[in-house]
């Protein structure tokens, strides 16, 4: 499992979760996963965390599929 980098920010009486889930690979601006909530904010960045950690994985099987796409369109 990687670091995966992640905060937590008071705004009013609501948080805000904010995770970095790297780069946009067609521009290279950094992509984030957010949501506010009234309740607790530490389940919600504990699971951004683990959606940001399956990303590699994720990407390796898409980049796979897109190849095999590509090799049937040819």
């Amino acid at each position: 499992m990687g670091i995966t980098v992640g905060s937590i920010e008071r705004r009013g009486d609501a948080q805000r979760v904010k995770v970095s889930a790297g780069l946009d690979p067609l521009t290279g601006r950094p992509l984030y996963l957010a949501e506010s909530t009234t309740g607790e904010a530490q389940p919600i960045l504990n699971r951004f965390r683990i959606l940001v950690d399956r990303l590699p994985d994720e990407v390796s099987r898409q980049g796979v599929q897109d190849q095999a796409v590509e090799g049937l369109v040819r």
